[in-house]
């Protein structure tokens, strides 16, 4: 998803991610709710929340935030689990 920018690269900023789940919460919201419903973007951002589901399944922000983005992919039946 990310490039090499002047910024820092994409590697630099996943290590981040992987070790700072409210920030990766944040991100992946950002990135859906502006992306227009791209479903590159989508699975991207889904797959950040499953993620951060399985390493904290207890946490209700995580499993709602699971939901939130089967419903911005349309998968209704998914966002009730």
């Amino acid at each position: 998803m990310l490039k090499n920018t002047k910024f820092g690269n994409a590697h630099s900023f996943n290590k981040i991610l992987k070790h700072d789940f409210t920030f990766q919460k944040c991100i992946l919201q950002l990135f859906s709710r502006v992306c227009g419903g791209a479903p590159g973007v989508l699975d991207a951002t889904s797959a950040m929340a499953e993620r951060a589901a399985s390493v904290d399944p207890t946490s209700s922000a995580c499993m709602a935030e699971v939901g939130r983005q089967c419903l911005l992919r349309g998968k209704v039946k998914e966002a009730h689990r």
